[in-house]
């Protein structure tokens, strides 16, 4: 499985994904890049990682030595997967051009931990947008109302006047994600 440097680094992930590599390079510090997994942080799913929520938004599979799982059905909890007992995440599959258009990847990073305090991906692929918050819930939440409204205008303006993100009990948190996804779908129209 690939270190946090090598996705960040990789020539056809900055390609065909680059807001996968811009994560990957944000993450932690060095020693942690260069020691740790893309695979290990899944398997983790920390509420507070990067990936779970690039994973969702990106519609990417996990796939094990037993089976492939959507990432929407992999990330069941904090901390929980849908890993049974000794399965072991051999590698991932992300949609690549032409059917993931453009995608990018927004944090609010909590400075003392290292990692985000809130983590939104936006994606837009030739059927959907995609829109996916960490650090709302106890996992990757999808934000159906955001999707929606982009689908029928793909532009930051569309997202001012909808509900916010769900499961964002803390009223800062949901402020923060509605505000990283109006960057993020910014950052794809300009």
């Amino acid at each position: 499985m690939a270190t946090h440097t090598q996705v960040a680094t990789d020539a056809l992930v900055r390609q065909a994904i680059p807001s996968l590599a811009l994560l990957a390079s944000q993450i932690a510090d060095p020693q942690v890049r260069n020691r740790a997994t893309i695979g290990g942080s899944l398997a983790y799913n920390d509420p507070a990682g990067d990936y779970p929520a690039a994973c969702v938004g990106l519609g990417a599979t996990v796939i094990t030595d037993r089976r492939r799982i959507p990432a929407e059905e992999f990330f069941t909890g904090a901390f929980s997967t849908a890993l049974a007992e000794s399965e072991v995440i051999v590698s991932l599959a992300f949609p690549k051009p032409p059917e993931l258009l453009r995608a990018a990847y927004v944090r609010l990073p909590d400075r003392a931990a290292r990692s985000a305090l809130v983590g939104v991906t936006v994606a837009e692929t030739q059927s959907a947008f995609r829109v996916a918050i960490s650090g709302l819930a106890s996992g990757p939440t999808r934000w159906p109302d955001a999707e929606a409204a982009l689908a029928k205008r793909p532009h930051p303006d569309a997202l001012r006047d909808i509900a916010g993100p769900p499961a964002g009990t803390d009223p800062y948190r949901a402020h923060v994600a509605r505000t990283l996804t109006i960057r993020a779908v910014r950052s794809l129209t300009t």
